[in-house]
């Protein structure tokens, strides 16, 4: 990924993916449905948890 991460500079975007399709808006809807107890969340417990969540 360094090089991915490196071209940010240039405008590459793929380091942000998750918070450009909006996965946290998604996680919050299925997690409202399902009552507070989904497992098919995109952020929780990933990585990206922090970052984009």
């Amino acid at each position: 990924q360094e090089p991915e991460f490196a071209a940010r500079e240039q405008g590459y975007t793929f380091v942000s993916h998750q918070q450009e399709v909006g996965a946290g808006y998604f996680d919050d809807v299925t997690t409202v449905i399902q009552g507070g107890a989904s497992s098919v969340t995109a952020l929780t417990g990933s990585t990206e948890e922090e970052q984009f969540g």
